[in-house]
């Protein structure tokens, strides 16, 4: 295994995810590593900002990304028009099956309103990638949103808090995607659906942070 595919590894440990999700990672690495291709042909992300950081910049538009700080913890700096400073776990992923370029954006100019929401169906979502010949499928749960600082400062009542009400809703909607994507598989042959737990790694980082070899600051 290769040094990129080391700090990918390290970068994912700091990130949260647990040993468990790692070590499926690293197999499938080993696996993989005797002919030096990729795991697989095609890597396919679909989400919000947390896995899509977006790109405008065939847009005109005074908004963009093209100037530090961004991609300041890319190689050499570089920015990419991407909204982040560097890699998304995604992308690390993304190293680790053999892939060498990260993943561009894809902007459909047409989705909006109605196309929207049925864009943000997952059963819906996951039937047409079925259709279109998609078998090995991974949906993430959703974190502890209770935790990020936009909910803080939105719903906090004005205090440096945990906002548990939403944190008790992504746990409902965690436990949906398991029902559903457990129906999905009954339902659809040969379909290997997992579904990675991101909340509760996440939700130990934020409250057990010695422990995980982090501070609370």
């Amino acid at each position: 295994m290769n040094n990129k595919k080391l700090i990918a590894e390290e970068e994912l440990k700091r990130m949260g995810y647990s040993r468990s999700f790692l070590a499926s990672l690293l197999l499938a690495v080993f696996l993989n590593v005797t002919n030096g291709q990729p795991l697989v042909p095609a890597m396919f992300t679909f989400g919000d900002s947390i896995v899509d950081v977006g790109n405008n910049n065939h847009q005109l538009t005074i908004v963009k990304a093209n100037f530090p700080p961004y991609g300041r913890d890319f190689e050499n700096q570089y920015r990419t028009g991407r909204f982040c400073n560097g890699k998304l776990a995604t992308d690390f992923i993304a190293e680790i099956i053999g892939f060498t370029s990260y993943q561009p954006a894809y902007l459909n100019l047409k989705t909006k309103g109605k196309n929207l929401l049925n864009g943000a169906n997952l059963p819906q979502l996951l039937l047409s990638l079925y259709a279109l010949g998609a078998r090995r499928i991974g949906v993430t749960t959703l974190p502890p949103i209770g935790y990020l600082p936009g909910a803080i400062t939105l719903f906090g009542a004005h205090t440096n808090e945990c906002v548990t009400s939403l944190n008790s809703d992504a746990i409902n909607f965690n436990e949906k995607i398991n029902t559903t994507s457990q129906n999905l598989k009954n339902m659809l042959p040969g379909l290997n659906l997992v579904v990675f737990d991101i909340y509760q790694p996440l939700y130990d980082l934020v409250t057990k942070p010695s422990e995980n070899g982090t501070e609370s600051r």
